[in-house]
């Protein structure tokens, strides 16, 4: 009996010991990590991460996992991710305390293009029109949609994301084919030649007007249904200019003179014109000489000299005003001359005297002067004597 009791005793005496010896003898964790850290799926697909715990020797190796956002990808208790829906979530492993995490990131299923085709498969155009074509890849929610387009004929149709432009007479076939698969749709393209113009006409007569005015002109041709294409231009800008707005032209006249106006229709060679001759209104002459005949001013210049007539006029602009013989009335002895034969005189008053006499110069036609300011007298003398002693002046009033 006193045996046992010693044994008894001895055992609880050793009891604490060995309880506190089993407790030096457990292995802490001292990391945890991940493999991979990241990973991208698309819906459906799965990933097996595996983890490592440190040290090895570690007495608990118990992991624990879990998926932060469920509804985009689970994840089991063995590592296996699932990926469910679009979007991103972060599966983390946790083991004594420690944890590693991997992000992952779920895109939708990948759906194949089956084919491609277009709303016309074929598509007739004037040349210079344009037409749109639709193309439609199937199924609709495939994953990569990219088409390229192509004409086969772009001398005769070219095309740009659907936009089809005809060039010319001819056919060319428009393609579009998808990236994924090389699916293909085509339509065939008839380009017409625009018709032409066989007749071009302008719906003005003869055209006069002042100066600094604006006159509008339109153009007719026939068939109606010509495609026209006009190019306007004028004979003497000096006189008047052309604005071209397709058939119609503005003109604009600029100063004294005559133009002609002149459209052409591009494509039928074909053309029409129209003339321009401007107005000079409220002329008068300004005369520093100092002498009159019959009330009207008079300049006496010696033969073979020269001399700059001055003279006034609306609008001032109109400075070439003796371009044109025609518009004024010249008398010579008391009689009608077409031009004068004693002086010559330029577009912009400079006379040349050649011969003795007298000359009246009166505005007609296109010029017309201020009540009683519109004659004017020229007195061509000869100052010297000639050889026979003879005195070439000449009594001017005996000619009227």
């Amino acid at each position: 009996m006193r045996k046992l009791l010693t044994a008894l005793s001895v055992l609880c005496l050793l009891a604490p010991a060995c309880g506190k010896q089993n407790r030096d003898s457990e292995v802490a964790v001292a990391s945890v990590s991940v493999s991979p850290t990241s990973k991208s799926l698309t819906v459906e697909e799965t990933v097996q991460l595996s983890a490592t715990v440190s040290p090895s020797n570690a007495t608990n190796k118990t992991l624990e996992w879990k998926s932060s956002a469920p509804a985009v990808a689970t994840v089991s208790n063995t590592g296996l991710v699932t990926a469910v829906q679009e979007g991103t979530a972060s599966i983390t492993v946790s083991c004594g305390g420690k944890s590693a995490s991997c992000s992952i990131t779920v895109s939708r299923k990948k759906v194949a293009v089956t084919g491609v085709t277009l709303d016309k498969t074929e598509l007739t155009l004037w040349e210079g029109e344009q037409g749109v074509l639709m193309a439609t890849v199937v199924p609709a929610d495939a994953s990569n949609k990219a088409i390229t387009w192509k004409s086969s004929n772009p001398e005769v149709a070219t095309v740009k994301d659907g936009l089809v432009t005809a060039v010319k007479a001819g056919v060319a076939e428009i393609s579009v084919t998808s990236e994924d698969g090389g699916f293909k749709g085509t339509c065939s393209v008839t380009v017409k030649e625009k018709p032409k113009a066989t007749a071009v006409t302008i719906d003005m007569e003869p055209i006069v007007c002042a100066i600094g005015q604006s006159v509008t002109v339109n153009v007719s041709f026939t068939p109606s249904n010509a495609v026209c294409s006009f190019e306007w231009a004028s004979s003497d800008t000096r006189v008047a200019t052309v604005k071209g707005d397709g058939g119609k032209g503005v003109i604009e006249t600029k100063d004294f003179g005559v133009a002609t106006i002149t459209v052409k229709e591009i494509r039928s060679g074909l053309s029409a014109s129209v003339l321009v001759s401007t107005t000079v209104s409220d002329f008068a002459w300004t005369v520093d000489s100092g002498e009159t005949y019959e009330g009207n001013p008079l300049v006496t210049i010696e033969k073979e000299t020269t001399y700059q007539l001055q003279f006034t006029c609306m609008p001032a602009s109109a400075s070439k005003l003796f371009a044109d013989l025609s518009q004024w009335a010249f008398m010579e002895k008391g009689e009608a001359v077409s031009q004068p034969t004693i002086v010559s005189i330029g577009e912009n008053g400079l006379v040349t005297t050649v011969k003795s006499g007298l000359l009246r110069i009166a505005p007609q036609g296109r010029i017309s002067a201020k009540e009683g300011a519109g004659i004017l007298y020229i007195k061509v003398k000869a100052a010297d004597v000639n050889a026979d002693g003879d005195n070439e002046d000449v009594d001017f009033e005996d000619w009227n």
